[in-house]
């Protein structure tokens, strides 16, 4: 069999050059709408003149409410000066308030002259040059807007990723699989079905690719054990266990075998099904067969649950960063997981020994 990689590794891949491009374009536009949604009058440079102005008062102030919920107050900083205009008449001058950087509040002193922007055609527009330039300063304008273009990235390639293994559940990927054996590179852990025993050992990451290679070619179990330099082996004789269990959107098959519960995972839905085809075959004739149909709203209960949490989380932190990672999770990922829930339902598969469930909690 030919080299076969990982459906996982490519569409990670694919999501990340994705995600990439459009963090790069979000944060370009970003950029653009900030820009744009700060501008002022005094932001033509063509309209302004340069002038000097007198440091009146230099003072800073608590900002109370700013970081409500965090236990912080701000510390914000105000110049007051003085300067002279062509259409100001008074002798006294124009004096004007702004905020300023704690930088600036440590180099400005009180009676010293500090250059100032003016509009030609009104005077009370007016700022210090250094603000003036911060407004005008790219860097400055990328700070703020990366953070949230970084998040939403971020958010948009875990979306791809859930979206791309939902619309893949129902595939069986060649190269991963065999009538009785089944490889997952995600989970690390191969399961294989023999003479009625069901076998699974995990792998080490480090030898992920060496084993993948070795199952393509169809090395035996006891071979690829060895290669995969696990940490755990389990044997399962199908005929002793107690309960078997499954759910129709679930990857897992919940095995119950003397007092111990053993939770095997597969690549997807399909192969899963494929190994549940298999294993019915070897499980007891006296083992009671019971399907049921969760209800829908305890199906959704979980997302539910992650939904409150996130609005709490977000609630506590009362940050736009925090806002929008909550509120992206939710949307991108919860909603849609939910959604699905209820139109499709959940049903609940369980091969058990009635006489032994005293046994297995």
């Amino acid at each position: 069999m030919t080299n076969i990689p990982s459906p996982w590794g490519r569409w990670r891949r694919h999501a990340r050059w994705l995600a990439g491009i459009v963090t790069i374009a979000v944060t370009l536009i970003g950029c653009l709408f900030f820009r744009f949604a700060t501008w002022q009058p005094l932001d033509w440079p063509t309209q302004v003149d340069h002038l000097y102005g007198e440091v009146v008062q230099l003072r800073s102030d608590f900002a109370d409410g700013k970081h409500q919920g965090t236990g912080r107050r701000q510390e914000e900083f105000y110049l007051v000066y003085r300067f002279h205009h062509d259409d100001v008449r008074a002798e006294s001058g124009f004096v004007s308030r702004v905020r300023i950087t704690e930088k600036a509040y440590r180099s400005y002193q009180v009676g010293g002259h500090i250059p100032l922007v003016v509009s030609r055609s009104n005077p009370s527009l007016n700022d210090t040059l250094d603000n003036y330039q911060s407004r005008h300063s790219w860097g400055n304008t990328l700070l703020s807007v990366l953070p949230f273009s970084l998040v939403g990235g971020l958010l948009f390639y875990f979306m791809l990723m859930y979206f791309s293994l939902k619309t893949h559940d129902d595939i069986m990927h060649e190269g991963f699989y065999t009538e009785h054996s089944w490889l997952d590179v995600e989970q690390r852990q191969v399961v294989f079905l023999h003479r009625g025993t069901l076998y699974y050992f995990d792998i080490d990451p480090k030898q992920i690719d060496k084993v993948r290679r070795a199952y393509q070619r169809g090395v035996d179990c006891n071979s690829l054990r060895l290669l995969s330099h696990s940490s755990y082996f389990r044997d399962l004789p199908l005929e002793e266990i107690t309960r078997l269990s499954t759910s129709d959107r679930s990857r897992q098959l919940d095995i119950a075998y003397q007092a111990e519960r053993h939770a095997i995972r597969f690549m997807n839905q399909a192969h899963k099904k494929h190994a549940l085809e298999q294993i019915k075959h070897y499980l007891p004739d006296y083992m009671a067969y019971d399907e049921t149909d969760t209800p829908i709203w305890q199906a959704g209960l979980p997302c539910v649950f992650a939904i409150l949490v996130l609005i709490t989380v977000s609630a506590v932190l009362q940050t736009l960063v925090g806002y929008a990672v909550c509120g992206g999770i939710i949307v991108a990922i919860l909603l849609p997981r939910l959604l699905m829930t209820y139109l499709m339902g959940n049903r609940r598969r369980v091969w058990a020994n009635q006489q032994a469930q005293g046994i297995v909690i």
